[in-house]
C-alpha cells in the first residue's frame, strides 16, 4: 500500500469518524440535564430523541444527522475526485462515529441517519430505493433497527453488483458492527 493511499484512507477515516461522533441527541439531552441513553429506548439516536423530547426535535436531529454525513462524504468526493475507496471509507467511518463516539464511551446511536446521508451523497437513486424499502420494513416489523441492518448489507452489495466494483465491501465490512 503506497504512502499516498494510506494517508488518503487515514484522512477519510478520521474525518468521517469525527463528524459521525457529533451526536446532537446526546448534546441536546445533556443540555436539558439528562443522559438520553438512560431514557426511552436507551439509545442516543434521533428516534429516541423523538420519544424523550418530541417528534419535531427528533425529526430535526435526524435531518441534521443525514446532512452531516452527506456533507462530509461530498467533501471527500471533492477533495479526492474519482477515489471510490476514499468515499466508502469516509461513509463507513461517519456511520461508525455515530454508533461508537469516543466521548460517549462508544455508546451512540444506531447510525441509520448517518448511513442514509452517506448513501444519499454517493447515489441518490440508491438512497430513494433503500428509503422506501426501509420504511416498508419498519412498518411491517414495527422495529426501526431492522432497517439499518438491511440497508448496511443491501446498499454495498447492490452497488458493487450494479457498478461492478468490490470497493463497497469496505463499507459493508466496516459497518458490520451494526449487526
Amino acid at each position: 500500500m503506497g504512502k499516498n493511499l494510506l494517508l488518503t484512507i487515514l484522512i477519510c477515516a478520521l474525518a468521517g469518524y469525527l463528524v459521525g461522533c457529533i451526536n446532537l441527541s446526546f448534546i441536546l439531552a445533556k443540555s436539558k440535564g439528562y443522559d438520553i441513553r438512560e431514557h426511552g429506548s436507551g439509545n442516543a439516536g434521533a428516534s429516541n430523541l423523538m420519544i424523550t423530547m418530541g417528534r419535531k426535535i427528533g425529526a430535526l436531529v435526524a435531518l441534521i444527522d443525514v446532512l452531516k454525513s452527506f456533507l462530509i462524504v461530498r467533501v471527500v468526493m471533492l477533495v479526492f475526485p474519482g477515489d471510490l475507496l476514499a468515499v466508502f471509507v469516509c461513509a463507513a467511518f461517519v456511520t461508525l462515529g455515530n454508533i461508537f463516539p469516543f466521548y460517549m464511551g462508544f455508546r451512540g446511536g444506531k447510525g441509520f441517519a448517518s448511513m442514509g446521508g452517506s448513501v444519499l451523497a454517493i447515489d441518490y437513486k440508491f438512497f430513494a430505493v433503500l428509503l422506501i424499502i426501509a420504511i416498508v420494513i419498519v412498518f411491517i416489523s414495527d422495529y426501526i433497527c431492522f432497517a439499518p441492518i438491511f440497508a448496511s448489507v443491501a446498499f454495498p452489495v447492490s452497488y458493487g453488483i450494479i457498478y461492478r466494483t468490490p470497493v463497497p465491501v469496505v463499507y459493508m465490512t466496516a459497518t458490520a458492527a451494526i449487526l
